[in-house]
Protein backbone atom coordinates (compact mmCIF):
# COMPACT_ATOMS: atom_id res chain seq x y z
CA UNK A 1 0.00 0.00 0.00
CA UNK A 2 1.40 3.73 -0.63
CA UNK A 3 2.42 5.67 2.25
CA UNK A 4 1.72 9.12 2.06
CA UNK A 5 2.99 11.63 4.12
CA UNK A 6 0.06 13.65 4.14
CA UNK A 7 -2.11 13.82 6.74
CA UNK A 8 -5.61 14.73 6.32
CA UNK A 9 -6.47 16.44 9.08
CA UNK A 10 -3.82 19.27 7.78
CA UNK A 11 -6.35 20.28 4.84
CA UNK A 12 -7.62 22.56 7.12
CA UNK A 13 -9.15 25.61 4.73
CA UNK A 14 -11.39 25.36 3.02
CA UNK A 15 -10.93 26.89 -0.67
CA UNK A 16 -13.29 27.25 -3.67
CA UNK A 17 -12.65 26.94 -7.47
CA UNK A 18 -13.98 29.53 -10.05
CA UNK A 19 -14.41 29.56 -13.88
CA UNK A 20 -14.77 31.86 -16.22
CA UNK A 21 -18.41 33.08 -17.79
CA UNK A 22 -17.72 34.04 -21.15
CA UNK A 23 -20.04 35.45 -23.82
CA UNK A 24 -19.63 36.21 -27.61
CA UNK A 25 -18.34 39.87 -28.50
CA UNK A 26 -19.22 41.93 -31.50
CA UNK A 27 -16.40 40.86 -33.47
CA UNK A 28 -16.75 37.44 -32.67
CA UNK A 29 -14.25 37.19 -29.59
CA UNK A 30 -14.95 35.65 -25.95
CA UNK A 31 -14.79 38.06 -23.38
CA UNK A 32 -15.11 37.01 -20.02
CA UNK A 33 -18.02 39.03 -18.46
CA UNK A 34 -17.81 37.24 -14.38
CA UNK A 35 -16.81 34.38 -12.32
CA UNK A 36 -18.55 31.68 -11.06
CA UNK A 37 -18.41 28.29 -8.90
CA UNK A 38 -17.28 25.29 -11.00
CA UNK A 39 -20.11 22.48 -11.19
CA UNK A 40 -18.78 19.70 -9.27
CA UNK A 41 -17.25 19.97 -6.19
CA UNK A 42 -16.05 23.97 -6.26
CA UNK A 43 -15.31 23.95 -2.44
CA UNK A 44 -12.41 21.40 -0.98
CA UNK A 45 -10.20 21.29 1.60
CA UNK A 46 -6.86 22.17 1.23
CA UNK A 47 -3.32 22.89 2.96
CA UNK A 48 -1.95 26.16 2.06
CA UNK A 49 1.80 26.51 2.18
CA UNK A 50 2.67 30.55 1.65
CA UNK A 51 5.99 31.80 0.14
CA UNK A 52 7.59 35.65 1.13
CA UNK A 53 5.53 38.24 -1.22
CA UNK A 54 7.09 41.08 -2.40
CA UNK A 55 6.27 44.40 -4.07
CA UNK A 56 6.50 45.92 -7.21
CA UNK A 57 5.41 49.24 -8.63
CA UNK A 58 3.26 48.46 -12.25
CA UNK A 59 1.23 51.38 -14.08
CA UNK A 60 2.13 54.05 -11.20
CA UNK A 61 0.51 51.91 -8.75
CA UNK A 62 2.39 49.64 -6.05
CA UNK A 63 1.28 46.04 -6.36
CA UNK A 64 1.53 43.50 -3.76
CA UNK A 65 2.66 39.33 -5.50
CA UNK A 66 2.62 35.83 -3.41
CA UNK A 67 2.85 32.59 -4.80
CA UNK A 68 1.22 29.66 -2.52
CA UNK A 69 0.84 26.46 -2.93
CA UNK A 70 -2.31 24.82 -2.41
CA UNK A 71 -2.23 20.41 -1.43
CA UNK A 72 -5.61 19.10 -1.82
CA UNK A 73 -7.13 15.40 -2.85
CA UNK A 74 -6.08 14.17 -6.62
CA UNK A 75 -9.03 15.11 -8.97
CA UNK A 76 -9.06 15.50 -12.84
CA UNK A 77 -11.15 18.09 -13.81
CA UNK A 78 -9.13 20.90 -12.92
CA UNK A 79 -7.06 23.51 -15.10
CA UNK A 80 -4.96 26.42 -14.94
CA UNK A 81 -7.74 28.68 -16.58
CA UNK A 82 -9.62 28.49 -13.55
CA UNK A 83 -9.19 30.41 -10.25
CA UNK A 84 -9.46 29.30 -6.72
CA UNK A 85 -10.96 31.56 -3.62
CA UNK A 86 -10.07 31.87 -0.31
CA UNK A 87 -12.04 34.04 2.54
CA UNK A 88 -12.95 36.11 -0.62
CA UNK A 89 -9.41 36.39 -1.53
CA UNK A 90 -8.96 35.23 -5.49
CA UNK A 91 -6.04 33.31 -6.57
CA UNK A 92 -4.53 32.61 -10.05
CA UNK A 93 -3.75 29.25 -10.74
CA UNK A 94 -0.18 29.11 -12.15
CA UNK A 95 0.62 25.17 -12.13
CA UNK A 96 -1.36 22.23 -11.14
CA UNK A 97 0.92 18.89 -10.61
CA UNK A 98 0.29 15.54 -8.94
CA UNK A 99 2.29 15.29 -5.10
CA UNK A 100 5.10 13.83 -4.95
CA UNK A 101 4.71 12.11 -1.86
CA UNK A 102 1.74 9.87 -3.63
CA UNK A 103 0.60 8.77 -6.77
CA UNK A 104 -2.93 10.28 -7.31
CA UNK A 105 -3.88 10.85 -4.20
CA UNK A 106 -2.90 14.23 -3.43
CA UNK A 107 -2.06 17.39 -5.89
CA UNK A 108 -0.14 20.25 -5.01
CA UNK A 109 -1.57 23.78 -7.08
CA UNK A 110 0.69 27.02 -7.41
CA UNK A 111 -0.87 29.98 -7.37
CA UNK A 112 -0.85 33.71 -7.36
CA UNK A 113 -2.70 36.48 -5.21
CA UNK A 114 -4.11 38.72 -7.69
CA UNK A 115 -3.64 41.86 -5.97
CA UNK A 116 -6.85 43.85 -5.23
CA UNK A 117 -9.45 41.67 -6.65
CA UNK A 118 -12.42 39.76 -4.78
CA UNK A 119 -14.84 37.01 -5.07
CA UNK A 120 -18.05 36.93 -2.79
Amino acid sequence: MLQSKEKIGRLDREITFIQAVKEQGESNERKIIGWEEIESYPNVNARKIETSGNTFVANERIQFSQQVTWVIRYRDDLNIMMRLVLDTKVYEILNIAESDESRKRYMNIVTQLIDNEYFT
